[in-house]
């Protein structure tokens, strides 16, 4: 693992001693940034990432976790709460149109 490249993980995970015996990232990508509660996202976030990207369809899943701190994402509040900046794709390449 010390000598990986890219290491793919689930958020969870990203706070293992294992991943976390890595040091610092020069990147960290969140993908279903949209699904994930705010303290669930943050966990990668501590391996102090040089960039990192957000990633998620705010418009699919939501967070299971229904309780009101629980229930908004990270990327919730970059985007509407903080207005950072942010690209929506608008074209869908891979479902079938039908």
């Amino acid at each position: 693992l010390l000598s990986a490249r890219f290491v793919f993980c689930t958020c969870c995970v990203a706070g293992s001693r294992l991943v976390r015996a890595l040091g610092q990232v020069a990147w960290l990508v969140v993908d279903e940034a949209a699904q994930a509660s705010e303290p669930e996202a943050l966990i990668p976030f501590g391996l102090l990432p040089e960039r990192a990207v957000v990633c998620g369809d705010p418009r699919q899943l939501s967070p299971l976790a229904r309780t009101p701190p629980l229930a908004r994402t990270m990327m919730d509040r970059l985007m509407i709460g903080l207005g950072q900046p942010h690209a929506l794709l608008d074209t869908q390449y891979r479902m079938h149109p039908a």
